[in-house]
C-alpha cells in the first residue's frame, strides 16, 4: 500500500490517547462516571478491513491498530471532569495482497509504512467530558500528533515540501476529529443524540441506546451518500450505498466499563474505468485493563 492510500486510511481512522490527574469534586457517580481514585490503564484496540472485486478476483486489505492509554483525571467538579489521556504503546499491522506490515512502538523496530506511529506513543490528549452522558465536548493536544506525524516520513523528493502524510494527519488528529472519536468510546446510555459522521462518511446520524446497547441510523434520505475521496490530483467520488452501526457502552464504579462498535457501509466508486464496490468493515474494542 502506498503512503498516499495509507494517508487516507489514517485520516479516515486515524486516532489518538490521554494520562489523567485526580482533582477534587465529585460526578454523578450513580449514573455516570466520577473518576476516582487511581489512573486506569485501557486498550483500545481499532481494525478495518475493506474489499473489493477486481478483474474477477477478491481484494481484501486488513489494518488493525491498538493503542494503550493511561487515563487520569486532572479536575472533576459540577458534573464535568478533565481528563489527561497518554498513550504508552502502539501495536499495528497492515496485511494484504503485497502487503505485509507490522509495527510495535515498544520493539524498536521501523516500518515503512505504520513507522510514523512511534510519534502517537507518549501524546498526551486534554478531554473534556460530561460525567452523567460521557459526551465530550472537547479534545485538546492532537496538532502537536499530527505535526510529529508529519516530522516522522518526510517528503524523500523534495525534503522542502510538506510531509506526503500532513494533510491526513491534520485531519485524522484534529480537535473535531479527536473529540468525535472520544465521545464514541466513553458515550453512556441515555435518550437518542444526534452524531457527526467522520470521513468519508458525511452528514449526522441518531445513536438510539436499548440497555447498554445501541445502534446508529441515519435519515430515510441519506443513502445513497455521495462524497469525494481525493481531490487532486485525480479526483476519487463516490456513493456510500448502505450503512450499519452497532455497539455498547457503560460505566463500572466510576469508570469507563469498556465498550465496543460495529461498523459496516458499502462505498460505490467512480474509477477512471468502471464503477468499483467496496464493502468497509470496522470493528472496535474499548477493555480496561487496569492491573490490578
Amino acid at each position: 500500500m502506498s503512503r498516499a492510500v495509507h494517508g487516507l486510511w489514517l485520516m479516515v481512522y486515524g486516532a489518538a490517547a490521554a494520562v489523567l490527574t485526580v482533582g477534587s469534586g465529585a460526578c454523578f457517580a450513580a449514573e455516570g462516571y466520577d473518576f476516582n481514585g487511581s489512573a486506569r490503564t485501557y486498550l483500545y484496540d481499532l481494525k478495518q478491513e475493506v474489499s473489493w472485486q477486481s478483474a474477477g478476483d477478491k481484494l481484501t486489505f486488513t489494518s488493525q491498530v491498538a493503542w494503550k492509554l493511561v487515563i487520569k483525571a486532572r479536575k472533576v467538579e459540577g458534573g464535568k471532569a478533565e481528563l489527561a489521556a497518554t498513550v504508552v504503546r502502539v501495536i499495528a499491522t497492515h496485511r494484504g495482497p503485497g502487503s505485509d506490515h507490522s509495527f510495535d512502538s515498544a520493539s524498536g523496530k521501523d516500518d515503512e509504512l505504520l513507522g510514523h506511529l512511534k510519534a502517537v506513543e507518549g501524546s498526551v490528549l486534554t478531554l473534556d467530558v460530561d460525567c452523567l452522558t460521557g459526551a465530550v465536548a472537547a479534545v485538546r493536544g492532537g496538532e502537536g500528533i499530527a505535526a510529529a506525524v508529519a516530522a516522522r516520513a518526510p517528503n524523500r523528493a523534495d525534503p522542502q515540501a510538506p510531509s506526503p502524510l500532513a494533510a491526513a494527519a491534520a485531519t485524522a488528529y484534529s480537535p473535531e476529529a479527536l473529540r468525535r472519536q472520544w465521545d464514541a468510546l466513553l458515550a453512556l446510555p441515555a435518550a437518542a443524540t444526534s452524531v457527526s459522521l467522520g470521513l468519508p462518511l458525511t452528514g449526522t446520524a441518531t445513536r438510539t441506546w436499548t440497555g447498554a446497547d445501541w445502534t446508529l441510523g441515519l435519515p430515510a434520505d441519506a443513502l445513497p451518500m455521495a462524497i469525494t475521496l481525493v481531490r487532486d490530483p485525480t479526483p476519487v467520488n463516490g456513493r456510500v450505498m448502505t450503512f450499519t452501526a452497532t455497539g455498547s457502552g457503560g460505566a463500572a464504579k466510576g469508570w469507563p466499563a469498556g465498550g465496543r462498535g460495529d461498523l459496516r457501509f458499502t462505498l460505490e466508486l467512480g474509477a477512471l474505468t468502471q464503477p468499483v464496490a467496496q464493502n468497509h468493515h470496522l470493528t472496535w474494542t474499548f477493555s480496561d485493563v487496569t492491573p490490578r
